[in-house]
């Protein structure tokens, strides 16, 4: 009995940290070195550049301050999404429902101003394709929001 515990206890311990690397490759993040409102501003362009639509924004930063709790930083949730992909995806795997609509963050701390996306897992064959398509775009989209102002 002892055996078995401590032979289970070994596999947790050495499967745990790749678990713990395949949800740190579900983001996808850069770090601009330009105000947070003009990364916001260039993820709008972005967007809509992709053909993609912001279906909804939660700024969460000014919503904690505006319930007047002690200021916290400058935050925002973007939900964007492509119809034709949603679609897709909906089509060949309904259960994967949740992966939709895509995510963005963007926030700004002591070290300067932080995007991510959240990248949808590649790894079900239904939805390789599509996933994989819609993850370069979600980088795209990061990348030209991150890039210098000339």
């Amino acid at each position: 009995m002892v055996r078995r515990v401590s032979l289970s206890v070994a596999i947790v311990l050495i499967l745990l940290p790749l678990a713990v690397v395949a949800a740190e490759e579900q983001r996808y993040a850069r770090y601009p070195e330009k105000p947070y409102a003009e990364v916001i501003e260039d993820l709008r362009f972005a967007i809509a550049e992709h053909n993609f639509r912001i279906t909804s924004s939660n700024e969460i930063g000014a919503a904690i301050t505006a319930r007047g709790a002690d200021t916290v930083p400058l935050s925002m949730v973007m939900h964007i999404c492509n119809l034709d992909y949603a679609g897709r995806i909906l089509k060949s795997a309904p259960d994967r429902l949740l992966d939709m609509p895509c995510r963005l963050a963007v926030y700004q701390d002591d070290t300067g101003v932080t995007i991510q996306a959240r990248l949808i897992d590649q790894t079900d064959q239904r939805v390789t394709d599509i996933a994989s398509r819609v993850n370069a775009i979600l980088r795209d989209i990061v990348v030209f929001a991150a890039a210098p102002v000339d």
